[in-house]
């Protein structure tokens, strides 16, 4: 895997889940075909000229998008500096105002959400949010990888999908898509594309519902706090799928 996929796939947390940039579930396939297919879709506004309002919803649908490239440029640009607490503890902030991570904690988890406690719950979206920010922490350790940052289109129930690629010195470009919704005052990003089909919350919900529904809650955030302890450790691309 060249090193620009594979710092693309640490977006997704492919290695971390144990699964190929490419490689997905049959069932993680379907629901992105469907995702895909109403992201492909423009809805009623992309067919109006662009005016002030729309330009300016465009710009706020790709600032959490920018904002998250910045902070993983810097990081990679001092990466040997700040070490993975260094890099952990700039890209925290970022995370929590980039993504949704609540809303894809939720998500993730599907019907089995619903039996969890609120208890339960809490932990669950604390834990998974140290899990995001770890995977990036260990994975943006240099060298620098160019981010491109493309068009902006609607997609499926008022979201929008910002096309971007990821580029380094002799590698092909690496497409990676990020789907955005308004929430919380601003937009958040729910889920990310790998080459325009691969859908991180669609695999991830793939692995860790069927975990809780076969194991339990307890076992999940074992095998979460595993997933973390081998990424501050640096040895996460060795570490297997919950």
């Amino acid at each position: 895997m060249s090193r620009a996929r594979a710092v693309a796939a640490a977006v997704l947390g492919f290695v971390l889940l144990g699964a190929r940039a490419g490689a997905q579930p049959p069932e993680a396939a379907r629901a992105t075909e469907a995702a895909d297919a109403r992201a492909a879709a423009p809805d009623a506004a992309s067919e109006e000229a662009p005016g002030a309002g729309a330009q300016a919803d465009t710009a706020a649908a790709r600032a959490p998008v920018e904002r998250l490239y910045a902070a993983l440029g810097d990081v990679m640009g001092r990466a040997d500096a700040l070490g993975f607490e260094g890099r952990r503890a700039a890209l925290e902030p970022v995370v929590a105002q980039s993504y949704d991570v609540a809303f894809m904690a939720q998500l993730i988890l599907g019907a089995e959400w619903k039996r969890l406690t609120p208890e339960q719950r809490e932990r669950w979206i604390e834990t998974f949010t140290r899990f995001t920010v770890a995977t990036y922490a260990d994975r943006f350790d240099g060298p620098r990888v160019r981010f491109e940052i493309g068009a902006v289109q609607p997609a499926g129930g008022g979201t929008r999908l910002v096309r971007t690629k990821l580029h380094r010195r002799d590698d092909e470009p690496v497409e990676l898509d990020y789907r955005v919704r308004a929430a919380n005052g601003g937009w958040r990003i729910v889920d990310v594309y790998l080459s325009g089909t691969v859908s991180e919350l669609a695999l991830r919900r793939s692995e860790y519902a069927a975990l809780l529904k076969r194991e339990g809650f307890d076992a999940l955030l074992a095998a979460m706090e595993r997933k973390i302890a081998a990424a501050k450790a640096g040895t996460a691309e060795q570490a297997g799928a919950p």
